[in-house]
């Protein structure tokens, strides 16, 4: 299992991995499979439940965005202009309805805004560790995202080793990290990390 959401009501969704399956567990602990077993998921990585119950999937193996109504039925949402996302390992999505993707092998961040349009919010696509606005950013095999107040983004950027947080105007700074693998306690960049993957 690798990602994990829960929604207002307490139930909570894993990517369960090496099955290909998206498993609901209600708060009495019940699991059931949500999706998976009439539609094919490979290797889904990051799950997000949004306001209504809907659940976003980045099912990494096969380069989409799926979303999964509580119903179980499974749509593909928007990709890139080339079709499909370049593994993509982690989903947010905000009250608004946007929807964020870690897109782990471009090194980039997306968003599939209200209207189903998909493009990159934040990278260039090459590695590195610039910060700055949208594409003149770079992370190195962003592994997740989340979305905190105001829906400011946090993503765990994996080989940098760092923790960034990006401004609902796409500007990107480093929130906690050297850069350095290690496992210091401290604030800012004076405490460290090693391969961040989930948020």
């Amino acid at each position: 299992p690798k990602g994990i959401a829960v929604d207002a009501s307490g139930n909570v969704y894993v990517a369960d991995a090496g099955n290909d399956l998206i498993r609901k567990i209600t708060a009495d602990g019940t699991v059931s499979t949500l999706a998976g077993a009439d539609s094919s998921f490979f290797a889904p990585a990051g799950v997000a439940v949004d306001a209504v119950g809907n659940v976003y999937v980045a099912d990494a193996g096969n380069g989409l965005i799926r979303m999964v109504t509580a119903a179980g039925k499974v749509s593909a949402l928007p990709g890139p202009a080339g079709g499909l996302f370049q593994n993509p390992t982690g989903v947010a999505v905000t009250h608004t309805g946007n929807i964020f993707i870690a897109n782990f092998l471009d090194n980039t961040i997306y968003k599939i805004d209200a209207l189903d349009s998909a493009s990159v919010f934040a990278g260039s696509g090459s590695q590195g560790a610039d910060n700055g606005t949208g594409a003149s950013a770079s992370f190195y095999y962003p592994n997740s995202v989340a979305v905190g107040p105001g829906d400011t983004l946090y993503v765990a950027d994996g080989v940098n080793n760092l923790i960034r947080k990006i401004s609902p105007a796409g500007v990107v700074s480093t929130l906690a990290g050297s850069g350095s693998a290690g496992a210091v306690d401290s604030t800012g960049v004076n405490a460290s990390f090693d391969g961040p993957s989930g948020l």
